[in-house]
């Protein structure tokens, strides 16, 4: 039902999104800096787009806009999680960030979750089977940090994919495996859940396998959601602690942080009512500024960062306030 639903989806894509595999695969090897972009981010940079510059903000993180510099990832489930409430099309004020995005210059691809290991593999090349024991080593060195994924293989029914959850899986020669493992977990996706999160980890196993000695590319997680960037932090400190490339995470709020430090957004007034529509009144935050006193969370009012932002103060959300 998923898998229909994401075909459709993508026959209505406008042409700018770029869906043909081999084509994605040869841009995103290609740019120097890969954006990986998850739903919630998505979400709240349609609010920051109605009237900051978003676009040269990513212009200046990637050091130009064409697509040898920087391209813009999209996964099937993310696009799936995208999509209009009552139609399997792209819901309209996403469309309409995307058009945005790609008329000021910027390249979107579309990439399938389940075939990322057989496009990385025209590059190369192994064995299915060496694949398949690549992808269960990364998967069992990240169990607890993929904790939805592997909660989906232990209530799957299937005994390959129990297996896998139990650690008793031996070497593994069918050559459909990681296709049919990934459709199969795709097929599972419950709405909020972190599944398309999760999965974005196991694509980049694969990505990385080719790019991981590289020192050209950087790949970027851009997420809103906290404990999805501590958990792809973690995907990234247990399997590839000794990678090159330069792999980092953005948050919504570092990402405003960056366009303060740019001058991309200078009026208070404004930067306070973002912060008030995406994070609330009240923020948790950590000055990041060096000192030799280990620092603490603290309570801000919107106003208050925003004062703090623009005078250069440098801060790191770490979540909401409870009340």
């Amino acid at each position: 039902m998923i898998r229909e639903t994401i075909n459709q989806i993508k026959e209505a894509l406008p042409e700018y999104f770029i869906t043909d595999q081999p084509e994605a695969f040869r841009i995103l090897l290609r740019a120097k800096s890969i954006c990986f972009l998850d739903t919630c981010f998505v979400s709240r940079l349609i609010l920051l787009a109605k009237e900051a510059d978003i676009y040269t903000a990513f212009e200046k993180m990637a050091v130009g806009r064409d697509k040898e510099d920087i391209v813009f990832v999209i996964t099937e489930l993310v696009l799936y999680e995208l999509k209009d409430s009552k139609e399997s099309v792209l819901q309209s004020r996403n469309r309409e960030l995307f058009k945005n995005i790609n008329a000021n210059g910027f390249t979107i691809i579309v990439i399938t979750e389940e075939s990322v290991c057989e496009n990385i593999n025209t590059y190369v090349s192994k064995s299915k089977a060496a694949w398949n024991s690549l992808l269960l080593k990364y998967l069992a060195e990240n169990k607890a940090n993929m904790s939805k994924l592997f909660s989906v293989m232990r209530d799957s029914g299937d005994s390959l994919q129990e297996s896998i959850y139990d650690g008793t899986i031996g070497t593994v020669r069918q050559t459909d495996f990681i296709f049919e493992l990934i459709i199969g977990i795709k097929e599972r996706k419950r709405p909020e859940d972190s599944l398309a999160e999760e999965l974005i980890g196991v694509s980049l196993f694969f990505v990385l396998e080719l790019i991981k000695d590289s020192n050209r590319n950087a790949i970027y997680f851009c997420s809103h959601d906290l404990p999805a960037i501590d958990r792809f932090n973690k995907v990234i400190r247990t399997s590839f602690s000794g990678v090159d490339i330069s792999i980092k995470t953005i948050s919504f709020f570092s990402f405003i942080a960056y366009m303060v430090e740019n001058g991309l957004i200078l009026d208070r007034e404004y930067l306070v009512n973002i912060l008030d529509k995406t994070f609330g009144k009240v923020l948790n935050v950590i000055e990041t500024n060096e000192s030799v006193i280990q620092p603490t969370p603290v309570q801000k009012s919107a106003d208050e960062v925003a004062r703090d932002l623009i005078g250069g103060v440098k801060l790191v959300y770490v979540g909401k306030v409870l009340r």
